[in-house]
């Protein structure tokens, strides 16, 4: 019995980490959808990533614009952290919003598929806790050492970050800042 449950263990661990992973990827679809129609309804723009005040509704960051578009206020926490309603797990990319470029059309964006939107978080700082945004310093390795992305053409996918920190050193194969179309 012991030498059974010395074999079966890791791998139930194995399977339940690869669950919560597949949970969370749900997650971040869901909300590639919320943001989709958010773009529909805004010409073509993405929501502001902390609480800009140039487009409406005024005052309001994209996790809070998003809410009623996605449905389920748990859908901004990766099921692998408890869910606590004013946390977001999930952080929107800041690098978007550089310069004079508070909202960003997403006909701007020259490669959709390779420019990260949305990543799983880090909320083990108090200073990164709340924050609805950051960059690849912001990051969390949740899933097996492995952080899952979210693109702004709607794919998401994982990422193996280099280094064994909370975060990673810099951006990796993706881009973080909207070069435009030219």
């Amino acid at each position: 019995m012991a030498l059974l449950a010395a074999i079966l263990l890791p791998v139930t661990h194995a399977v339940r980490a690869r669950a919560v992973s597949t949970v969370c990827f749900s997650h971040l679809k869901q909300l590639g959808l919320a943001f989709s129609l958010y773009q529909a309804q805004s010409g073509g723009f993405l929501p502001h990533e902390d609480n800009g005040e140039t487009l409406p509704p005024f005052g309001c960051g994209w996790d809070t614009v998003l809410v009623s578009l996605a449905g389920d206020e748990r859908l901004f926490g990766c099921p692998a952290e408890p869910f606590e309603p004013e946390v977001r797990s999930y952080k929107m990319n800041s690098l978007l919003e550089e310069g004079d470029r508070w909202f960003l059309p997403v006909s701007m964006v020259c490669d959709p598929a390779g420019t990260v939107l949305l990543f799983d978080g880090r909320v083990d700082n108090p200073g990164l806790r709340r924050l609805p945004k950051g960059t690849w310093n912001a990051a969390a390795r949740r899933h097996q050492d492995q952080t899952n992305l979210l693109f702004i053409d709607g794919h998401a996918e994982g990422f193996s970050p280099p280094g064994s920190g909370p975060a990673w050193d810099g951006p990796g194969p993706f881009r973080w800042r909207a070069a435009p179309v030219r």
